[in-house]
């Protein structure tokens, strides 16, 4: 028993530090993201980080990570919060799958789809 709570507070703490990583990431090209002078390559880097951001948000939901860990570390991103909260809530809405390949099956897609979703916002 306090090996398996042992292995989920590894797991806490690594989703954490993938968190907290994507995050910064965002952070570093979100303050550009708006301006006139953001490249492409900035706005490509972003949705990268936020594609990110989904597939670390549905690998927690799989994992049994608690909504309430992934709602408050997405808080403290700045310059995109809502958006973080949003891809988070998003995550745990997929499925309840049980089998390891239905699951990562919905991790991919649902980090691909957030990723083509930003790059389509931001060709606009």
């Amino acid at each position: 028993m306090k090996n398996m709570k042992n292995m989920k507070a590894g797991a806490n703490m690594k989703t954490s530090t993938i968190i907290v990583a994507i995050a910064l990431g965002i952070l570093l090209f979100s303050n550009n993201l708006f301006a006139e002078e953001a490249t492409a390559e900035q706005k490509q880097k972003l949705c990268i980080s936020i594609g990110g951001l989904a597939k670390v948000s549905a690998t927690s939901k799989y994992k049994g990570i608690p909504l309430s860990v992934l709602l408050e570390k997405a808080s403290d991103i700045k310059g995109l919060p809502e958006t973080a909260k949003s891809i988070v809530l998003s995550a745990y809405d997929l499925p309840d799958f049980t089998m390891e390949s239905y699951q990562q099956r919905a991790i991919n897609n649902f980090s691909n789809d957030v990723l083509v979703q930003c790059m389509k916002e931001m060709m606009d």
